[in-house]
């Protein structure tokens, strides 16, 4: 009696700890998953902020550009106007010079 007492004993511990060390196991699983995920979210999250800096890279290239084309424009428009305010002037000086030849 007493022997088979301490065999059903033994058997309830044995069941206990192998319940015992699945449900630990489960919850190591369950830990090891949630850290991937959480590993894979952080790898996505990086690669769209490296998207996003890229983005931001091109846009600052480009608005650079197109201020570099703007002021080559002015810089042309203000040499168009000072070409044609020195002609004004030689005109001017010209005119100038009949009138006083006239005279």
């Amino acid at each position: 009696q007493l022997l088979r007492e301490r065999e059903e004993f033994e058997a309830r511990v044995r069941t206990e700890a192998a319940q015992q060390l699945s449900v630990l196991q489960a919850r190591l699983d369950a830990e090891s998953i949630a850290r991937q995920h959480q590993m894979a979210a952080l790898e996505i999250e990086t690669e769209q902020r490296r998207a996003d800096l890229a983005r931001a890279e091109r846009e600052v290239k480009a608005a650079a550009a197109n201020d570099a084309l703007r002021a080559q424009a002015l810089v042309q428009a203000a040499e168009e106007k000072a070409a044609e305010a020195a002609h004004l002037l030689n005109e001017s000086k010209t005119r100038e010079q009949e009138l006083r030849d006239e005279s």
